[in-house]
């Protein structure tokens, strides 16, 4: 029996936001976790429908009926309460009150962003950053480039960038550590804040943004 569910896109602090494929946006995909398993260090979801393994990096199904399909991408924003709401004071927030008893409050990882270590192997590594060095990570038609938050605390908040000839904008918000990449409409495009060590894994081709002083 298929379950019911209405395929929709959210923006949510510390939440990955997606949509099922378009030649399958009638019938929708139902998404689900369970802590396991993991693709290069990557949890995978489930759907409901096919019962395939779908990495949230990558974007596409690894496994089962599906396998190669592809999921639209949606713009997501990583960012605090405070920042999210203050754009948007009127935002619907997502109930806690599951029915589980589990503390929402509080990370089941203490002391994970702070450590080197990572928790299941990679194809890929690179140690020009910590690993878990936050990053927002762009593609666009096959060009990876990634930001790393390090950096643009360098800068003044705004950085005019190109990715494979599309022009476009990096808003960095040091005090939220939040970043958004609009393009020269102002439509936010879709993108990834991650770990390095995540990132890299994934985009061992990427190219990276580093801080140049302007010259004055």
């Amino acid at each position: 029996m298929k379950a019911k569910c209405k395929p929709a896109g959210l923006e949510l602090d510390d939440a990955i936001a997606v949509q099922p494929p378009k030649s399958r946006s009638n019938n929708g995909y139902c998404y689900g976790t369970e802590g396991e398993p993991v693709h290069n260090s990557d949890l995978l979801m489930y759907d409901r429908q096919s019962d395939s393994l779908w990495s949230q990096i990558e974007g596409k199904a690894v496994s089962g009926h599906a396998k190669g399909e592809r999921l639209e991408r949606l713009p997501i924003e990583h960012t605090s309460w405070g920042d999210w709401k203050s754009r948007h004071p009127d935002t619907l927030v997502l109930s806690d009150k599951t029915g589980f008893k589990r503390n929402y409050t509080a990370t089941p990882y203490p002391g994970y962003e702070q450590g080197k270590s990572v928790y299941f192997p990679v194809s890929n590594s690179d140690k020009r950053y910590h690993p878990k060095e936050v990053v927002v990570g762009i593609e666009i038609e096959g060009d990876v480039k990634a930001y790393p938050f390090v950096e643009l605390a360098k800068g003044r908040g705004v950085l005019s960038d190109k990715v494979n000839g599309q022009a476009l904008t990096i808003h960095y918000n040091a005090e939220a550590r939040s970043a958004r990449v609009p393009n020269q409409k102002g439509e936010v495009l879709p993108s990834l804040t991650a770990f390095w060590f995540a990132w890299v894994a994934f985009h061992p081709e990427t190219k990276v943004y580093t801080y140049s002083a302007p010259n004055n």
